[in-house]
């Protein structure tokens, strides 16, 4: 079962399609309530534990939530209204948050004891998280038009300036390369950069507003795009698939499937 995780209210959904059928007569939707109503959950992923933790974004809420596969759910409060965003395990077995109105970038331990670390960059928007394969976790952002590094260690920023000043970096992924990858909402791309920094960029006239990225099992990687889904290879080969449910690009994939 592959997690989808949509603004839909105060529900988890998790889909699941059977091998060999059809999308239409073979899919099957569980709801899963969230205690806190109109808690805005935006992003999901797979934590150390096994379980699906995931973000709630609204004010009222500042929490960050876990559900078994069971659907059992316990939220850990925030301090403070920091507009949790993204979400991805650390090398460390804790969970990494981007914090939007904060500008910061959150750790919280599977407890729920929660540090954080400032970007030096104002404003800079925090949107997507993913741990690196240098062991260090790697943040795009949106407004600061920058894809940032935090070590797991001592909690330093590095940020790195993406060339085209509209951007607007969101998702980001480890791709099997060795290198990050993330969207380009603004710029109607998708970027690469190294552990060192260096930075490439691969358009496509049917790029268009791409949002989330993963890791597929195929080598390549995989996003959401306005009306389609996209794949890219490491070489920066693009094709697009249409789908038929609209605004895909408002769902946030993630590779990390409960099994």
């Amino acid at each position: 079962m592959t997690p989808f995780s949509r603004s839909l209210g105060p529900v988890l959904a998790a889909v699941s399609l059977l091998a060999g059928a059809s999308a239409a007569s073979a899919s099957t939707v569980t709801e899963f309530p969230i205690p806190t109503p109109n808690s805005f959950a935006r992003t999901i992923t797979k934590g150390p534990d096994g379980a699906l933790w995931f973000t709630q974004f609204d004010s009222l809420a500042h929490r960050i939530g876990r559900i078994t596969t069971s659907g059992a759910v316990t939220e850990f409060p925030l301090p403070g209204d920091r507009g949790p965003l993204g979400i991805a395990p650390g090398p460390d077995a804790r969970l990494w948050l981007t914090e939007q109105k904060t500008n910061t970038i959150g750790r919280m331990t599977l407890d729920g004891d929660h540090t954080s670390t400032t970007i030096p960059t104002a404003n800079s928007n925090p949107f997507g998280i993913a741990a690196g394969p240098d062991g260090a976790m790697w943040f795009t952002e949106e407004t600061g038009n920058r894809v940032g590094r935090v070590d797991v260690t001592s909690g330093a920023v590095t940020e790195f300036s993406l060339p085209n000043a509209d951007s607007r970096p969101r998702g980001i992924a480890a791709g099997p390369d060795g290198a990050l990858w993330f969207t380009n909402w603004g710029g109607d791309s998708i970027g690469r950069i190294s552990t060192n920094g260096a930075i490439s960029s691969y358009t496509d006239p049917r790029i268009f507003l791409p949002r989330s990225i993963t890791a597929g099992p195929d080598g390549a990687l995989w996003f959401t795009n306005r009306d389609s889904i996209g794949r890219i290879s490491t070489g920066g080969a693009i094709s697009v698939y249409d789908v038929t449910a609209s605004y895909p690009a408002h769902a946030t994939v993630t590779a990390a499937a409960a099994q």
